[in-house]
């Protein structure tokens, strides 16, 4: 069952990543051409027709769909299995919705797992900091930045790719041992982040040397750190993607399938809440707080993401019985 489902969790994910991938990557080359304002608009009403032709798709799908059921309930037994189906489907009540959450919330594994997947949320929301990264140490234009991020985008596609293989590793050890390494590949590459945050301050406020070569490395427009900066971040957003990609996507499906395996509307209500909690009580604080501190010191800023992934490592080892 939990593999099944984290798999299917992995599928869709591919989907939303992969939009995402597409419009980071047709944005920077429209942005080239058209200004935002225009985009946004021809972007809304190509949306809006699709969407439209999605609900007559779908309508006419559920059509199908009634008419396919109709003829099948006049056969005994279709009929019969319809029944069985029915009298075994979970029933759902308000006072039995209240026991479930109640439930839920007094699991302490839940907490724990919620908490840990803030931590990781702060690893797939990393792209909406690094554009102004970019641009802070590579001067390159806003347009441009956006585009770059895309290295963030293929590697939560590259960790989706490399995390299926989760929820099939046998034994605790193992997993264990998976979910160190992924940890411990998004806290380097968060500090990877705040070294060369470091080096462009080391290198814009190094005094100038009276040779040659080393007045033009050192140059704030100079060509040479423009690129090597750009390489570096692009690596860094991309590893720090890919590690983060399955503890984000694919642990909060397997840890919910797993510790509320008696209920499935238990299941479903963790689920959802995980993601309230994660956001709300570690990602939006963290966010806000490395948007202060960048305005003094982007090593600190990345730092502090980098503690905060420690610290949701630590939480998930800690529900390690549900994984």
């Amino acid at each position: 069952g939990a593999l099944y489902f984290s798999n299917g969790i992995a599928f869709m994910s591919y989907a939303s990543t992969g939009g995402s991938f597409l419009t980071k990557t047709l944005g920077i080359l429209l942005l080239q051409y058209f200004d935002w304002q225009t985009l946004g608009k021809g972007a809304a009403f190509f949306f809006s027709a699709v969407g439209g032709l999605a609900i007559i798709v779908m309508s006419l799908q559920m059509q199908l769909m009634e008419r396919y059921k109709h003829n099948l309930s006049v056969k005994n037994e279709m009929d019969v299995n319809f029944k069985k189906e029915k009298d075994t489907t979970e029933k759902i009540t308000p006072i039995s919705l209240l026991k479930d959450i109640r439930c839920v919330i007094s699991n302490h594994l839940f907490w724990v797992v919620g908490l840990a997947h803030g931590a990781s949320m702060l690893g797939r929301s990393s792209d909406r900091v690094l554009g102004a990264f970019f641009q802070l140490l590579t001067n390159h234009s806003p347009r441009i930045c956006g585009g770059l991020t895309i290295s963030s985008t293929l590697g939560l596609i590259y960790g989706l790719n490399q995390g299926k293989k989760f929820a099939t590793l046998p034994g605790k050890d193992s997993k264990r041992k998976f979910l160190y390494q992924r940890y411990k590949g998004a806290i380097f590459a968060t500090l990877s982040l705040s070294f060369v945050a470091a080096a462009r301050r080391t290198i814009t406020t190094a005094p100038r040397e009276p040779a040659q070569f080393l007045d033009f490395v050192f140059m704030p427009s100079s060509s040479v750190y423009i690129l090597a900066f750009t390489v570096w971040i692009a690596i860094s957003a991309f590893y720090l993607a890919s590690n983060t990609a399955v503890l984000f996507f694919q642990i909060p499906s397997i840890a919910t399938m797993n510790a509320f395996s008696k209920s499935e509307s238990q299941q479903a209500i963790a689920l959802s809440a995980l993601e309230a909690i994660a956001f709300s009580l570690v990602a939006a604080p963290s966010w806000k707080l490395f948007g202060v501190l960048s305005c003094y010191s982007y090593e600190a800023a990345w730092i502090m993401i980098g503690v905060t992934l420690a610290i949701g490592g630590l939480l998930l080892f800690r529900a390690h019985t549900v994984l």
